[in-house]
């Protein structure tokens, strides 16, 4: 006697989740081959200059969010902690992470350690595979936002500019969770030197190529001078007698966990402009990164030189 037909979609439900965690479980066990085959010697190193630019995107919240939509929350919180405990300042904090892709274990060494050996980090296996998942997606849009710098400043060497691709560089970068905000603001402002120095024909050529895009980038180019004008002017600089404008540098009065580079009162300014003005080019809504939280104004002078 055949079993009651009512049975039948239950099987099949609990044959599909079987199914369906094979297929998942198979899929993740290819990513961490793939890992291991991408990585020589089977490793991946995180080294001062990007665990920098990964700290502020873990610190921002709505990257975070963002973040946590395709890995693990708890993951990231791990990575997380681990990076605002261990950063700290570059005599005394973190050199580099090490990832083993074979072993599936991790480790650190900081600037100030004196003995040859790795700091174990008290992650279990899974841990450690989801952050190898993690970091190679952040590295590599490390590595595209570094392409994309080049490509800019090879384009402001070269008499004829390719400026459509270069903005498409930048687009492709201005709302990714793992760029920071602050890398997003100077692409922005490498952006204005590219538009604003280039040739007439350029401009035409863009404009041949994309009139509408070509209306908004001369809208973001008038907007971003006058925004950063406007803050230069309302800032307490100084000029020496060669005429050299000289702004102070932005300093913490307290550790804050290498959350802050000391971004110059100018560089500050320029980040800002940057977003700013493509915000209001583009209809966006790209926050202003906070490069200034609890700060220090101190005077940076050169000694060689006298101001009046």
């Amino acid at each position: 006697m055949n079993p009651p037909l009512r049975l039948w979609p239950v099987r099949s439900g609990l044959m599909a989740c079987v199914l369906v965690g094979i297929c998942i479980s198979s899929a993740r066990a290819d990513k961490y081959d793939d890992l291991a085959a991408k990585y020589d010697p089977h490793s991946i190193y995180l080294t001062r200059s990007p665990a920098h630019d990964l700290l502020e995107v873990l610190n921002d919240g709505q990257k975070f969010d963002e973040l946590s939509k395709i890995h693990p929350r708890s993951i990231l919180e791990v990575l997380k902690k681990f990076l605002n405990d261990t950063y700290k300042s570059q005599s005394t904090g973190l050199a580099f992470l090490h990832v083993d892709l074979v072993s599936w274990t991790a480790g650190f060494k900081k600037a100030s350690d004196h003995n040859g050996t790795l700091t174990r980090n008290p992650w279990n296996v899974m841990e450690t595979k989801e952050i190898a998942i993690f970091l190679d997606e952040f590295l590599n849009g490390h590595i595209a936002l570094e392409e994309a710098r080049a490509f800019i400043a090879d384009q402001r060497n070269k008499k004829q500019r390719e400026i459509l691709k270069a903005w498409k560089k930048i687009l492709g970068l201005t709302e990714s969770p793992y760029v920071p905000s602050s890398e997003v603001g100077r692409l922005f402002s490498d952006a204005y030197l590219l538009i604003h120095d280039a040739s007439p024909t350029d401009l035409q050529a863009l404009k041949a190529e994309d009139a509408e895009l070509y209306q908004k980038l001369d809208f973001f180019r008038s907007s971003y001078q006058k925004d950063l004008e406007a803050s230069l002017r309302g800032f307490p600089g100084f000029k020496n007698k060669s005429g050299i404008e000289l702004f102070p540098w932005m300093e913490t009065t307290e550790d804050l966990s290498g959350k802050l580079f000391p971004y110059s009162a100018r560089q500050k300014f320029e980040i800002d402009a940057g977003v700013e003005a493509y915000n209001k080019a583009f209809g966006k809504q790209l926050k202003v990164p906070n490069l200034r939280p609890q700060v220090q104004v101190h005077l940076f002078v050169n000694p060689l030189q006298s101001n009046e």
